[in-house]
């Protein structure tokens, strides 16, 4: 089986990269390759990254008593609302 000359290409150029280049490359072709199969390719640590970089300018830091105290304001009117 003989490659292409766009394959012959890709090789030569894998050979001349890093080790570290070489992996940017991996990651890459395989996010293609995910999209071309309709499959969003995506890891848990690097979509928590994002979230943290988008929201670290606000310094928050919210605790369980937090959430408890917001689901407890958020839920008090409700049945009171129904009744109306």
């Amino acid at each position: 089986m003989t490659a292409t000359s766009s394959e012959q290409q890709l090789i030569d150029i894998l050979r001349s990269l890093s080790d570290t280049q070489r992996q940017q490359l991996l990651n890459f072709a395989q996010s293609l390759h995910g999209e071309v199969q309709g499959q969003k390719v995506q890891s848990q640590q690097h979509s928590q990254s994002q979230l943290r970089g988008a929201l670290s300018h606000y310094d928050i830091q919210l605790t369980e008593e937090d959430f408890s105290t917001a689901r407890k304001e958020m839920w008090s009117q409700f049945s009171r609302r129904l009744e109306k």
